[in-house]
C-alpha cells in the first residue's frame, strides 16, 4: 500500500499540528512514514503544505497526491498539479465553490470553519474507518501542554464522529486498508532526533542563534533538563562559546545554517591549532546567501569541507535519514573527544524539518571521551600537545590538579607554549593532520553498499538516500552508494567498486560537489573506463520516485528522445473517457492522438493516424453494463510514429489511474507498443484519414449513449478504487 496526502494552506493558519496527527496515527499502526512540510517565508498567505507518505513496505517521496486537503483557494489551486490520476480534492463547501473549474473529483463538507483543522482530522478518520480513540490520543499527546486547547478539539471531534460523513466521501478509500500491522513507531522531525540523540550521548551544552533550518535545536535541546542552552548576540559568539565551554569539560555542540557556519571560519581555525572542539551542525539551505531560506539544498559540501583558512583536519558527517540523525550524532560527540578536532554535521532542510516514523529501538552507542584525564597529575609533567604514536595527545579539565595548559592560536610546543622552530611546525602539523588515521574500523563505516554487484550505481549524500534507496529496492538492476563521511573519506570503498560501469550523482546543487569530491578521494586510475553522470536538482524540491524513474528512462536516449516520451507518458496519463459529443476538449482515444501528433510535430516527427475495429465485449467491462443497448462493434484511434525509417505503433490510450483494469503501455521512444483493443480489423491509412477528417460532425447515436456514460462512471470509480 502507498497513500500520499497533502495538507495545503496559507500561512500564519497552523495546519501543520493536523499533518503530524494524521503521521503519528500511521506511525502508531507501524507504517512507514515521511512527512514533508514545504513553506514560503512569509508572515501571511502564500503558498504551503505539509505532505505526507505513507506505506506499509518502505519509504517513498513522491510528487503525486492521492488526497488533497486545501483550505484555501489558492493552495488547491497551487497544487491540483499534483493529483495522481485517481487523486481528489476534499474541501470545505465555501472552498469548494471557488475551485469548481479544477479537473479533478471534489468533494466537499460543511462546518464551521473556524474548526477546519479537526473537521478535517475527523473526514481522515472516517476516510480510513479509523477508531475514534485513535484520532483522541494524538490530541491528547499534541496539545498536553496546552489543556485548553486540547480540550477544546477533543469536544469538537468528539461531536463531529456523531455526525456522518458526507455521502460523496464515504467508502472513498474503502479498499486501502489501514490498520495495526505491527508494534508502534515514533514519528518525530530530524532536529529532535538530533537532540534527543545527543543528549543520549552526554550532551550538555548547545549555543545556537536562529537561523532556519537549525533554529528548532535550540528548542528541542532546550526541553532537556541536563543541558544548558545559550542564545548569544551572534553566530561568532555562538562558535566561541561551543569552544569555552569544551574547555570547561563540557559535551558542546552548536547549529546554523550557511550564513551563520560563515561567521564561524575563525572559530574553526582556532578549534584546529588549539586542539578544542565541538560538534558544528551545518543545516544547508537553498543559497547563495539568504537565496531560498525555507526550502532545500544540499550544496554545502565544498563549504564543509574547507570551511576555514590554513588547511584544518577535521571531521564532515552527512546523516542520510532518521537512523543515522539519531545514531551519528553520538558518534559524532564520540569523534570529537577522541579525535580532539571539530566535527562538522551536515544535513539539509528536509532532514532537519522532515518528520519520519522509527522505531526507538537503536543500538546503543557508548559513550567515548577519548584521552581525558580527570586524576590529579604528578607537578610538571603535563605536556597537553605530547607528540604521541597515534598524534592524539592527553587532556584534562581545569579542575584537575597540574593538568593547566596554555590554549593559543599560534603554532606551539608541546606544552603549548608559542614556538616558531621550524622542526617543530612540521611535528605539529603532521600531528594534526593524522589524528584521524585510525577513524575507520569494523564498527565505522564511511559508506554503505545496497546492490553491490549492480553495474550502475546511484551516489548520494543526505536525505536524498531515502528516495534512492526505495528506488533500487524496485529496481535490482542499479545499485545505490550512500556517503556517510565526506572528511576522512573511507578509502576501502575502492576495493568495492571494481566491477560498477557506471556512477550516477544524485546532486541537490548545480556544480556536482559530491561527484568532485568522490572523483578526487576514489581516484582516477580507479575510475578510469568508468562513467560519471551527475543528476542535478536546483528546483527547490527534493528528489521524488518520479525524478529516478526519468534517470532510468533516459539513461541511455538521447535528448529528442527524451521529449517524446515524456509527450506520451502526459498524453497518456490524461484519463481516458468516452466522447459524448463532438466537443473539442473531450479525452477519448482520438482526442488524445490528435494531441500526441501535434506535440510529436513540434519535434519534426512524423507520425500518422491508425484505426481499427473492436468489439466492446472483449474488454474487461462489467456484465451489467454490456447489457445495455449499444452497438458491439466500435472504432479505435491511435499512432504510427516515423522512427529510424520504421512506422512504429504508439498507443496512449489507458492512463495510468487504470493500473490492474487495462494494460497501461510503457514505450521507450524507438519501438512498438501494442494496441490498447483487441483489433479485428485494421483500416488502411487512407481509411483512417477520412476517418480522421469527416466532412461533418457525427453525433454519437442515442442507442450508444447510455452505454458510454455508464463506462465513463466505471472507469472514473475504478481510479478511485486503485
Amino acid at each position: 500500500m502507498r497513500l500520499s496526502l497533502t495538507i495545503a494552506w496559507p500561512a500564519w493558519l497552523g495546519f501543520n499540528s493536523l499533518g503530524v496527527m494524521i503521521g503519528r496515527v500511521f506511525a502508531g499502526l507501524w507504517y512507514f512514514v515521511i512527512g514533508d512540510p514545504e513553506y514560503s517565508s512569509r508572515i501571511r498567505g502564500g503558498v504551503n503544505c505539509f505532505r505526507l507518505f505513507v506505506s506499509d513496505t518502505e519509504y517513498f517521496l513522491s510528487r503525486e497526491c492521492d488526497i488533497l486537503m486545501p483550505f484555501d483557494s489558492t493552495n488547491a489551486k497551487a497544487f491540483s498539479d499534483t493529483l495522481s490520476p485517481s487523486g481528489c480534492i476534499i474541501a470545505n463547501a465555501k472552498i469548494a465553490e471557488k475551485i469548481s473549474a479544477i479537473s479533478a473529483p471534489q468533494y466537499s463538507i460543511h462546518h464551521e470553519e473556524k474548526f477546519d483543522n479537526i473537521y478535517f482530522f475527523w473526514v481522515f478518520g472516517k476516510l480510513f474507518l479509523l477508531e475514534k480513540e485513535l484520532l483522541l490520543e494524538e490530541i491528547e499527546t499534541l496539545f498536553a501542554h496546552k489543556p485548553d486547547v486540547r480540550d477544546a478539539n477533543r469536544s469538537i471531534l468528539e461531536k463531529a464522529y456523531e455526525e456522518d460523513i458526507p455521502e460523496s466521501i464515504r467508502g472513498l478509500f474503502a479498499k486501502t486498508r489501514i490498520m495495526r500491522v505491527g508494534k508502534p513507531k515514533q514519528f518525530t522531525y530530524g532536529n529532535a532526533l538530533i537532540a534527543e540523540g545527543a543528549v543520549k550521548a552526554g550532551l550538555n551544552y548547545y549555543a545556537g542563534y536562529p537561523m532556519t533550518p537549525a533554529s528548532s535545536l535550540l528548542v528541542e535541546c532546550a526541553k532537556h533538563p541536563g543541558v544548558t542552552v545559550l542564545q548569544p548576540e551572534d553566530e561568532i559568539a555562538v562558535a566561541n562559546s561551543v569552544l569555552w565551554a569544551h574547555f570547561a569539560g563540557a559535551r558542546a555542540m552548536c547549529g546554523t545554517s550557511g550564513g551563520g557556519f560563515a561567521l564561524m571560519s575563525e572559530a574553526l581555525s582556532f578549534a584546529d591549532q588549539a586542539e578544542i572542539w565541538g560538534v558544528f551542525i551545518l543545516s544547508s539551505r537553498a543559497g547563495p546567501s539568504t537565496g531560498t531560506p525555507t526550502f532545500t539544498e544540499y550544496a554545502d559540501i565544498d563549504f564543509a569541507l574547507t570551511p576555514t583558512f590554513g588547511g584544518i583536519r577535521h571531521i564532515v558527517m552527512a546523516p542520510s535519514d532518521g537512523h543515522d540523525a539519531y545514531t551519528l550524532i553520538q558518534h559524532a560527540l564520540n569523534h570529537a573527544d577522541q579525535f580532539q578536532i571539530p566535527v562538522i554535521f551536515l544535513i539539509d532542510k528536509q532532514l532537519s524539518e522532515s518528520y519520519i516514523s522509527y522505531d526507538d529501538d537503536f543500538p546503543p552507542v557508548p559513550i567515548d571521551r577519548g584521552k581525558l584525564i580527570l586524576d590529579d597529575i604528578p607537578e610538571d609533567s603535563f605536556a597537553r600537545y605530547a607528540l604521541t604514536s597515534d598524534s592524539l595527545s592527553p587532556r584534562t579539565v581545569p579542575w584537575v590538579k597540574n593538568g593547566d595548559f596554555i590554549a593559543t592560536s599560534y603554532e606551539h610546543d608541546t606544552y603549548g607554549a608559542t614556538s616558531e622552530d621550524r622542526a617543530m611546525k612540521i611535528r605539529m602539523t603532521e600531528k594534526r593532520f593524522h589524528k584521524t588515521d585510525s577513524l575507520f574500523s569494523e564498527s565505522i563505516h564511511g559508506y554503505e553498499i545496497v546492490h553491490p554487484r549492480a553495474k550502475k550505481m546511484f551516489v548520494v549524500a543526505g536525505m536524498t538516500s531515502m528516495v534512492a534507496r526505495s528506488f533500487v529496492q524496485q529496481h535490482p538492476e542499479y545499485g545505490l552508494i550512500i556517503i556517510r563521511y565526506l572528511k576522512p573519506f573511507d578509502l576501502r570503498i575502492r576495493e568495492e567498486i571494481s566491477e560498477v560501469e557506471e556512477f550516477i550523482f544524485l546532486e541537490m546543487n548545480y556544480s556536482g560537489q559530491l561527484k568532485m569530491l568522490f572523483q578526487n578521494e576514489v581516484g582516477y586510475e580507479v575510475l578510469v573506463g568508468k562513467k560519471l553522470n551527475v543528476y542535478s536538482k536546483v528546483d527547490l524540491l527534493p528528489f521524488t520516485l518520479e525524478n529516478l524513474d526519468t534517470v532510468k528512462e533516459v539513461d541511455t536516449r538521447d535528448e529528442n528522445t527524451k521529449l517524446l516520451i515524456s509527450y506520451f507518458k502526459t498524453v497518456r496519463d490524461i484519463p481516458y473517457e468516452i466522447s459524448l459529443s463532438q466537443s473539442p476538449e473531450n479525452h477519448s482515444c482520438s482526442w488524445k492522438h490528435v494531441l500526441l501528433k501535434q506535440l510529436f510535430s513540434q519535434r519534426w516527427v512524423r507520425s500518422r493516424f491508425r484505426v481499427c475495429r473492436f468489439y466492446w465485449n472483449s474488454l474487461p467491462i462489467p456484465e451489467n453494463i454490456l447489457s445495455l443497448s449499444h452497438e458491439d462493434e466500435g472504432l479505435h484511434v491511435y499512432l504510427e510514429v516515423y522512427i529510424d525509417r520504421v512506422w512504429r505503433t504508439v498507443d496512449a490510450t489507458w492512463d495510468n489511474g487504470l493500473q490492474g483494469v487495462f494494460p497501461i503501455q510503457q514505450w521507450n521512444g524507438k519501438e512498438d507498443t501494442s494496441i490498447a483493443v483487441t483489433p479485428h480489423a485494421i483500416l488502411s491509412p487512407e481509411e483512417c484519414e477520412t476517418i480522421m477528417n469527416p466532412e461533418k460532425d457525427q453525433e454519437v447515436e442515442k442507442k450508444n449513449l447510455a452505454f458510454y456514460e455508464a463506462i465513463n462512471r466505471w472507469l472514473v470509480a475504478q481510479r478511485k478504487i486503485l
